[in-house]
């Protein structure tokens, strides 16, 4: 064999390796680049108490649950509901009602705060996960973030019981029998107080017919007992109802009564107030 086959042979043989090393090493790489960009797309999701906290300790919110159980101790009363934000920001911040807030100091949306006055207990109804920070086509964006299913969430905030929205449907059998008792008693305090709270719970279901006819019961009630001022809030809140129904008409149709009721008193300024709403509902 001559120097010049013996320097081909390992030119060839150079060449060879690098032919089987180069792809191998390139599929490593590649393999690396695959890993790092899955690593930087599966971005851990995101606690509730991970980006906020209370406003004040969570012995104060208890303090302010415990005084009002107290009170409604005091008035015979069994339960309180409160209910929170819709969490429907439609283009604008996130704003949590005022009486959720001053309970709770949770910034929660769709939930539902429940004083179980006979047990002593604050139960919060909200959904497992929070859907406004949820996006399968951004998960590195929106990796998501649970709420009913965080366990830190009572913990933290000083509640008795966290538990999922979809429970809450449930638990209305529980102020439906409280009617009940009330009904059979003939307790008509006792039934309004049930009933309008019975109305905030499936308002807060979205389960609007329900809360508008019970709503038109309650409207019995005022109406045979000549309670004008019942008669005008249990309208407003119906108006409330079909707004977030999405018939307007309805709520417009509501204003405009109450409009004619405050009429019938001389309260010739309020009554302008509420044919204004009306006629803003029409437009």
């Amino acid at each position: 064999m001559n120097r010049f086959t013996i320097a081909k042979l390992a030119w060839l043989g150079t060449a060879c390796c690098f032919a089987t090393l180069t792809p191998a090493t390139t599929r490593e790489a590649t393999a690396q680049e695959t890993g790092a960009q899955q690593a930087a797309t599966n971005t851990p999701e995101q606690r509730f108490f991970d980006w906020t906290d209370l406003k004040h300790e969570a012995a104060v919110y208890s303090e302010r649950r415990d005084r009002m159980m107290s009170l409604l101790a005091e008035d015979g009363a069994d339960f309180h509901i409160v209910p929170g934000a819709e969490g429907r920001s439609h283009g604008t911040t996130f704003r949590q009602t005022d009486d959720f807030l001053y309970f709770t100091g949770l910034e929660l949306p769709h939930s539902i705060l429940v004083l179980d006055v006979r047990a002593s207990k604050a139960l919060v109804y909200t959904p497992r996960r929070d859907v406004r920070f949820e996006s399968a086509a951004r998960a590195n964006d929106f990796p998501g973030r649970p709420l009913a299913d965080d366990p830190e969430l009572a913990s933290r905030s000083g509640l008795d019981i966290v538990l999922p929205y979809e429970e809450f449907d449930s638990a209305l059998t529980h102020y439906q029998r409280t009617l009940e008792i009330c009904d059979k008693s003939n307790d008509r305090m006792s039934i309004l107080s049930v009933m309008a709270k019975m109305v905030d719970a499936n308002k807060g279901l979205e389960k609007y017919d329900v809360a508008v006819t019970l709503c038109l019961e309650i409207l019995d009630h005022y109406q045979d007992n000549r309670d004008p001022q019942g008669t005008v809030d249990t309208l407003e809140g119906m108006a409330d109802i079909y707004i977030s129904k999405g018939e307007k008409l309805k709520a417009a149709d509501a204003y405009r009564t109450i409009s004619s009721i405050h009429k019938n008193f001389k309260h010739d300024n309020i009554a302008a107030k509420f044919i204004e709403k009306a006629e803003t509902l029409e437009s």
